[in-house]
């Protein structure tokens, strides 16, 4: 009899073919700490329509998550081998020949895609958090001269009260989706006073 496969993410498991004690080996061996995050999306069921904090700064709703499921190949005991890119080892524990686990998911948000594990999604960071990061952020960029255009964009950026942003039509966001497919802009609720997150006197 097989090793149960173990919690689901958007319908896909996070491992199968081995123990969770085997699994939590390998999630964590290849990036640390990968498990205990991964274990805290199935706790909060985050699927499409969820909330995460992704690398926009803001909260972003989940359209669409895709799951990447990654060989752990057999080994008889545990030793150190080079994968394909041959700039990062990676530790195999056990012999696992039709085992695999998660080594990243990639999200599609209100905000545009984001790496789980390159962009550091996390669970949902309060508003008063978000206001804070973003005031820096601003503030910041104005001091060395907004090179990059940050505080720029940031004027067609409204944060909502549940940490999304709603984004106001520009030359780089039309409100039809063709930025990305399946976009969806965060409504201002009716009466909503938004923050101001510049400097004062700025314009």
């Amino acid at each position: 009899m097989g090793c149960p496969a173990g919690p689901k993410l958007n319908g896909v498991p996070l491992w199968r073919g081995m123990k969770k004690r085997i699994a939590k080996k390998y999630i964590n061996a290849y990036s640390p700490g990968l498990f205990e995050r991964l274990m805290e999306l199935v706790d909060h069921d985050i699927k499409p329509g969820s909330l995460i904090a992704d690398c926009s700064s803001y909260n972003g709703i989940v359209i669409d998550m895709f799951v990447e499921l990654k060989p752990a190949y057999p080994r008889a005991s545990r030793r150190l081998w080079k994968d394909e890119t041959k700039d990062k080892g990676e530790l195999h524990f056990g012999r696992v020949p039709n085992g695999e686990f998660v080594a990243d998911i990639d999200f599609m948000t209100s905000n545009g895609g984001c790496s789980f594990l390159g962009c550091g999604v996390q669970l949902p960071r309060s508003f008063e958090e978000i206001l804070e990061d973003r005031r820096g952020c601003i503030r910041d960029a104005i001091a060395t001269g907004d090179e990059w255009d940050f505080a720029k964009y940031a004027k067609t950026h409204v944060l909502l009260p549940d940490g999304t942003c709603h984004y106001v039509p520009d030359e780089t966001f039309q409100p039809d989706g063709s930025r990305w497919k399946g976009h969806i802009n965060p409504p201002v609720p009716d009466g909503y006073v938004p923050p101001n997150m510049f400097p004062e006197g700025y314009k």
